[in-house]
């Protein structure tokens, strides 16, 4: 007896094993390229500065994976002027200037924090350095780029976020810091005015005021600072209103700007009973934040641009980045606001 089987359906065979193979490459690139640990900077990578200060950046490694890691941090392309110095702190220690190599560890899903500290000398410019993170057990690597500037002069503000009353006068200070071994005027110019029609706003030196469409200017002796600031007239109407604030040097054409926002309600003042009871912990905070506060209270969370992001919540900040963000609470018609800190 004689049994014929069927002919293989070549056809279809190589389309599976297309499948297959297909499979098995995602499989396989997967685990070659899973992340086993993440290096997230905390804030800003760049900052503008002042003569002979230090600025700092900090950074979280986190370790992914269940096992004790090892790991390398390097500073690298390091662009400095002549007399600044760039230092780092890891997890293990603190290193002194000219030690740019070293290693530490990190227990399964612990994270740690690298430092990175520019000592700015005597002289302007800008200074850059590059933070490099490498898993030693398969050679990951992760890096962030850090920038000063020290141009010829500096501004720097106090608030650029304002919550305040109806009918009510806000002035917004700001230091204007020369830079320089030479006297400098700098120029201080409003643009991009937002107002309602009853607001006023105006620039203050210590020569005096000034409206929204003039220009002042200021003097500044050599490597020392002078104070001015922005001032807001709010109107009847609850509102909100910006502006920014140029400061400009002729003779270099070094430009700040910077944006001032303010937010105005009918009613600011606390009762002191509701005022004792919010409470806002932790601040700053790195995860989450809560609001302690009566049950009957409304809450709303802005940005630092003033953008309403959150209502609603006594907890928050679990997705937000990190940054300055206002928390607004309002009580039987009262209102309290707090500025709270992401790290």
């Amino acid at each position: 007896m004689i049994i014929y089987l069927p002919r293989p359906q070549r056809g279809r065979l190589k389309i599976k094993m297309k499948r297959i193979l297909f499979l098995l490459g995602c499989f396989l690139s997967t685990i070659g390229f899973a992340q086993n640990f993440t290096f997230n900077n905390n804030g800003d990578t760049i900052q503008y500065g002042r003569l002979n200060l230090s600025y700092n950046f900090s950074a979280t490694v986190e370790n992914l994976t269940s096992s004790s890691k090892n790991y390398r941090a390097e500073l690298i392309n390091i662009q400095l002027p002549s007399t600044w110095e760039v230092s780092y702190c890891t997890p293990a220690a603190c290193y002194p200037p000219g030690v740019t190599n070293t290693t530490f560890s990190l227990d399964g899903n612990s994270q740690g924090a690298i430092t990175t500290e520019f000592h700015v000398g005597n002289t302007k410019g800008l200074g850059s350095v590059r933070l490099k993170v490498t898993d030693l057990s398969d050679n990951e690597v992760q890096y962030i780029d850090y920038y000063v500037e020290v141009k010829s002069f500096l501004g720097e503000f106090s608030d650029t976020l304002i919550f305040t009353g109806t009918n009510e006068f806000k002035r917004i200070f700001f230091d204007v810091y020369n830079n320089t071994s030479a006297a400098i005027e700098v120029k201080i110019f409003l643009t991009n005015v937002n107002i309602p029609q009853d607001w006023q706003t105006g620039i203050y030196t210590s020569s005096g005021t000034f409206s929204e469409t003039d220009t002042a200017m200021i003097t500044i002796s050599s490597t020392n600072w002078e104070l001015a600031g922005i001032d807001f007239n709010t109107g009847n109407t609850p509102d909100s209103g910006k502006v920014t604030v140029n400061l400009l040097n002729p003779l270099d054409s070094t430009l700040f700007t910077q944006e001032i926002i303010v937010h105005s309600s009918e009613v600011t003042s606390v009762n002191k009973q509701y005022s004792e009871s919010v409470l806002v912990y932790p601040n700053p905070f790195t995860h989450q934040t809560t609001i302690k506060a009566p049950k009957q209270s409304e809450i709303r969370v802005f940005d630092s641009a003033g953008q309403l992001i959150e209502k609603g919540t006594f907890e928050f900040g679990s997705h937000y980045p990190p940054g300055v963000y206002i928390a607004e609470i309002t009580i039987r018609q009262t209102v309290k606001t707090v500025k709270v800190v992401k790290k």
